[in-house]
Order: C-alpha cells, then structure tokens, then sequence
C-alpha cells in the first residue's frame, strides 16, 4: 500500500524510494551518500596500503614482533621504534612518501632507534653502503666502504679485498 517513485541518484543509480521519504527530505540518495560518510568516518589518514605505510608496518615488526625474521638484527638487539612514530600519521608527517619506488626507509645509524632525525629514504645503494657488516677503510683522510672505494678509484672491489688480506695499507 506504499506509494515508491523510481528515482536517479545523482551518482546515476536508480533506486525506489517511498513517496514519503521524498516528500519529508528523509531520503537524498541511492544510499551512496551514507557509503560516502561511513567510508569518510572510517578513514583516519587514508595512507592505508601505499608505499610510506608498509614501510611503516614492517619497521615496526622488526622491532617489536619477535616472530620477524629480522627481530633479531632490530628489536632482538634493542633497535626499537620512538614513541611518535607508534602512530602513522606522525611518522607520514616526519617522513612523508618516498622520493620514488626505490627508495625505502634507512636508519642513518645503525646503532640507534628509528626516529625522525636517524631516518631517510634511501636507495639499495645507499642501504648497502650503511650495513653494520660492511668494511671501512681509511685513506686519503677519507673514511668509505670498500664499494665506495672501488667506484671512486675504478679498482675492483675484490682486488681491494685481495690487497688488504695481504696485509696492503
């Protein structure tokens, strides 16, 4: 016994609605307007799944989930995580996105928590040149990894390996 009107939302949908609703203004869309508000109330930085999240999400479980397999290099050795950066939002404000897709988070100091002034985006490259395994050597006044060396001076880097087992300064 209930008039209905066939009705085109504005987002194209047709739906039925009640004359009722229409005329009292209880009714303003297909019901895309409450997906759009729940989906608004629900999203806190809407950074969910991107690049600068997952970097996030996996720093964290280095540091704190003892079922990481990288727990012992991080949190296995007391490598832990400040207290700002417990929430996203504050670290996406300190960190912001990645430069681009090779970039990843780096501690500047390997010894020290993640935290704003020991963080940056940084590429393979750079990562590989700040490993706690690497070997430093001092030349020149100028202290650099043997892989920096070996692309500064053109030298192989096994043959700088070779030379310093030989006992080379």
């Amino acid at each position: 016994g209930r008039i209905t009107w066939q009705c085109i939302c504005s987002c194209g949908a047709k739906a039925n609605i009640r004359g009722s609703s229409l005329t009292s203004g209880n009714s303003k869309s297909c019901g895309c307007l409450r997906q759009d508000f729940m989906r608004e109330k629900q999203t806190t930085h809407g950074k969910a799944e991107t690049k600068a999240w997952y970097a996030w999400q996996r720093l964290r479980a280095r540091c704190f989930q003892k079922g990481n397999k990288a727990y012992a290099s991080y949190g296995g050795r007391g490598i832990t995580v400040c207290a700002r950066w417990l929430k996203f939002e504050n670290f996406y404000a300190d960190m912001g996105d990645p430069p681009d897709k090779v970039h990843s988070i780096d501690r500047i100091n390997n010894d020290v928590n993640y935290e704003p002034e020991n963080c940056r985006w940084a590429t393979q490259k750079q990562q590989a040149n700040n490993r706690r395994s690497n070997t430093w050597l001092t030349a020149f006044g100028k202290t650099q990894t043997i892989a920096q060396w070996s692309d500064e001076t053109g030298i192989k880097r096994a043959a700088i390996c070779q030379r310093l087992a030989r006992g080379a300064s």
